[in-house]
C-alpha cells in the first residue's frame, strides 16, 4: 500500500491516524474481529479454524484479545448471537 501511495510508512500512518482516529494496525485488527464475530454468529467453524482463517497464529492470544475487546468469551458470544 505504501509503495502505491509513494509516501513513507510514517507519513502514511500519520495521515491515516488523522483521518480515521486510529492506527492502520488498529483498523486491521478491528476489521478482522468483525469478521470473527460474523463467523461466530453464522457458521459452525471451530474457534481455532476461525482464528487461523482470520490471520491469528495463536488461538489463545486471539481468544484473550476478543474477551478484552468485547468483554465476553468467543463461546458465549456465539451462544448469545445465534438466532434459534
Amino acid at each position: 500500500m505504501i509503495r502505491h501511495l509513494k509516501v513513507s510508512r510514517s507519513l502514511a500512518e500519520l495521515r491515516f491516524r488523522e483521518l480515521q482516529r486510529q492506527t492502520i494496525h488498529d483498523a486491521i485488527t478491528t476489521a478482522r474481529l468483525e469478521e470473527v464475530k460474523h463467523r461466530l454468529a453464522t457458521t459452525h467453524d471451530t474457534i481455532e479454524q476461525i482464528s487461523t482463517d482470520c490471520g491469528w497464529q495463536s488461538a489463545n492470544s486471539f481468544k484473550n484479545l476478543f474477551k478484552r475487546r468485547f468483554g465476553i468469551s468467543m463461546r458465549d458470544y456465539r451462544n448469545h448471537s445465534r438466532t434459534p
